[in-house]
C-alpha cells in the first residue's frame, strides 16, 4: 500500500498545503525561514521534521492564511472579507505542489470554506480534484480532517465536511489524519 511504501522510505519529502493552520505563525514561512542556522520551529510540519529522527524532510509549506479549497463565489463572499487567493488550493496544486515533486502532500483545508458557507458538495468536488491531481502526478495525498472550532455557525458545517472526507478517504484508500478527533474536547464536543 501507499502508506507502507512511505513508511519504508528512509526519508519522506513532505509538502503541506492549506490555510493558516498549515502556514504556521509567521507570514512568510513559505520563503524558507525555517532553514536558517538556528532552526525556527513555527508550524506543525517543522515539529514533525524536528522530532522525526530524519524520517521526514520538510520539503515545502504552501499554507496560505485565508485560503479555501477552491474558488469562492460572489454569493459566498457576500458581506464577508474577500479571500486572499481567488483559486483556492484546488487552483494552486499544479503550480505550488506538482513542480516540487514531494513524495506526499498533506492537505489541511476547510475552515475558511465553512466561514464562506461553501456547500458540502462543492467542498467535496474541490477536494476530489485536489486528490486526483496529486495522484495523477505520482504524489501521495494525505488528507487531514478540519480542526474543531468553537463557533457553532462553523462547527456544524465542518462536521459535515469531515464526515464526507472520512468516508471518501476510506473508500478511495487515501491516508487521513483525523485532526478533529485528536483535538476535540471530549467534555464539550
Amino acid at each position: 500500500s501507499t502508506v507502507t511504501a512511505l513508511r519504508s522510505a528512509s526519508a519522506v519529502r513532505v509538502l503541506a498545503i492549506g490555510d493558516s493552520i498549515t502556514q504556521g505563525d509567521i507570514p512568510n514561512i513559505r520563503q524558507g525561514l525555517w532553514q536558517t542556522a538556528a532552526p525556527i520551529v513555527r508550524d506543525w510540519l517543522s515539529w514533525a521534521q524536528y522530532f522525526g529522527a530524519g524520517s521526514i524532510i520538510y520539503h515545502r509549506n504552501e499554507g496560505w492564511a485565508g485560503d479555501t479549497s477552491g474558488p469562492i463565489s460572489a454569493a459566498e463572499a457576500s458581506g464577508k472579507n474577500a479571500p486572499v487567493n481567488t483559486t483556492g488550493v484546488a487552483g494552486r496544486i499544479a503550480t505550488d505542489v506538482v513542480p516540487y515533486r514531494p513524495d506526499c502532500c498533506v492537505i489541511l483545508i476547510g475552515t475558511n470554506d465553512a466561514y464562506y458557507s461553501v456547500p458540502v458538495a462543492q467542498y467535496a468536488a474541490n477536494l476530489t480534484a485536489i486528490f486526483n491531481t496529486l495522484i495523477a502526478a505520482g504524489i501521495t495525498p494525505i488528507a487531514c480532517t478540519i480542526t474543531p472550532r468553537t463557533e457553532a455557525s462553523l462547527s456544524l458545517l465542518i462536521e459535515e465536511y469531515n464526515a464526507w472526507l472520512r468516508s471518501y478517504c476510506a473508500v478511495n484508500r487515501i491516508p487521513i489524519v483525523d485532526m478533529a478527533s485528536l483535538l476535540v474536547n471530549p467534555a464539550t464536543g
